[in-house]
């Protein structure tokens, strides 16, 4: 599963609470895709989870920021970053 994958499947989840909370999200995805070594269920549950959070903690009509990237790990694994704003 790739992260813009899970980060896609993440933002289908929290759309409506995102709109209804009249916050924009944007989002930069890496310059390179992301392959992860992750159940794509889960993953996606975790990525939402974060979203709601932010959600939930921003004032109203706030914007959501994220940022996604990669960095160098062992062989040929990349970890992925979600760095907070």
């Amino acid at each position: 599963m790739s992260l813009e994958a899970a980060l896609r499947s993440a933002i289908e989840t929290a759309d409506r609470v995102i709109g209804v909370a009249g916050h924009r999200l944007t989002l930069e995805p890496p310059g390179a895709p992301l392959a992860l070594d992750a159940d794509k269920v889960r993953i996606a549950q975790v990525f939402a989870n974060l979203l709601n959070n932010a959600v939930k903690y921003t004032a109203p009509v706030g914007t959501i920021a994220r940022r996604a990237r990669g960095r160098r790990g062992r062989g040929d694994r990349q970890p992925a970053e979600l760095p907070r704003n």
